[in-house]
């Protein structure tokens, strides 16, 4: 692939080249297999979503009934990921997953 992109024509493949090459003919989703995937993808963004707003309206919650002295408090806002089901560990997953969509 690197090859198609050299800055001195000469040095790129031709075209017959590019179609012959084991990348190129290589093995590809079908269509139902990427929905399927990026349906899962989804799924678990949400569910990261969702225990995100869950967790900052538990902190406006907290902070409007006036306990604890700081409305804000970071080690906690980990803490509360840490218990969640999934937590940072679902997280991680979900963005390092989501750095293929870029």
């Amino acid at each position: 692939m690197n090859a198609m992109l050299a800055f001195d024509p000469t040095q790129r493949p031709s075209l017959s080249e590019i179609k012959a090459h084991a990348w190129y003919n290589g093995p590809t989703a079908t269509h139902d297999e990427i929905l399927s995937e990026f349906g899962e993808r989804k799924q678990k963004v949400e569910a990261m979503l969702a225990r995100q707003k869950e967790i900052m309206e538990k902190k406006k919650a907290m902070a409007n009934q006036g306990k604890g002295n700081n409305a804000f408090n970071p080690v906690q806002v980990f803490r509360d990921l840490q218990v969640e089901q999934g937590g940072i560990e679902a997280f991680a997953e979900v963005a390092d997953q989501t750095k293929l969509l870029v």
